[in-house]
């Protein structure tokens, strides 16, 4: 007797949009994980860019506030693109992501690095290397987006969005990533020798 024939294979799983999908049948489809990932990283450029604006006003080093008051027009320029590239894609930002991670910044500024009543050179210290986190955070996203285009493109993005010059975005972030790990090397020279540059000169 033989044994009954192996049933024919299933035609493979598709998207909300009607495409393939490269995932399980019974798991999100890689349309639905990249929705995540952008809003993922939507509410996280928010959370970062109010960190970045906070410390460009209250670093205690001239210097590093005029650094920081330049990147501020960057980090508005990676929501703008990626709003952009959201809208493009038919994906909205998640409210409650932007919420729950604005909150978690919010929070993060009670921590009193030592001191209750008056900022010290260990905040310059940690907020800069919250901001640099947040920037390879951006550079990272950009570098995905990029490898994803060029892999296997995004949809609609080669015609709709010719501007979004995604080689140019993670240049900057790169930039910004090495700016802010020198901003934080300052930090901590200031913060081990005492030196606060509030003038834009060195102390003594």
């Amino acid at each position: 007797m033989n044994p009954p024939a192996s049933p024919e294979p299933q035609a493979a799983a598709t998207s909300a949009t009607g495409n393939p999908s490269t995932s399980d049948p019974s798991g999100p489809s890689t349309r639905d994980q990249l929705v995540v990932y952008l809003r993922d990283h939507d509410a996280a450029l928010a959370a970062g860019a109010a960190r970045l604006g906070l410390t460009a006003r209250s670093h205690l080093q001239a210097s590093a506030r005029q650094v920081l008051g330049g990147m501020v027009h960057e980090v508005r320029a990676d929501r703008e693109a990626l709003g952009r590239l959201m809208c493009a894609l038919g994906v909205e930002p998640s409210r409650a992501r932007r919420a729950s991670t604005l909150v978690a910044e919010r929070l993060g500024r009670l921590k009193p690095n030592g001191s209750w009543t008056q900022r010290t050179p260990l905040t310059d210290v940690v907020e800069v290397e919250a901001l640099g986190l947040a920037a390879l955070g951006s550079q990272r996203l950009w570098q995905m987006l990029l490898a994803w285009q060029q892999l296997e493109g995004l949809g609609p993005l080669t015609a709709r969005l010719e501007d979004l010059d995604l080689r140019s975005l993670v240049a900057t972030a790169s930039r910004r990533v090495d700016a802010l790990e020198r901003l934080h090397d300052e930090s901590v020279r200031a913060l081990v020798h005492g030196r606060v540059d509030l003038a834009g000169q060195d102390g003594g």
